[in-house]
């Protein structure tokens, strides 16, 4: 299992895994909800949030294409 990232952009991150196979960032507060198929890959997961800190709006365009 992968280790990711426990922060940011000054967010806490939350992996949150569920049976929908969209995937999606989340901004609730102080944390950061990136909610992702529970058939999605730690691998891809971490794909994105890397992503998400060089471009976020690079990061929403691997979200998109995750579904």
């Amino acid at each position: 299992m992968i280790a990711f990232l426990k922060e940011v952009l000054g967010l806490r991150v939350e992996v949150v895994r569920y049976i929908r196979r969209t995937a999606g960032l989340h901004i609730v507060g102080t944390d950061l909800q990136v909610r992702v198929s529970e058939h999605l890959g730690d691998e891809r997961v971490a794909a994105i949030l890397k992503r998400l800190l060089k471009n976020p709006q690079k990061a929403r365009q691997t979200v998109l294409s995750t579904a």
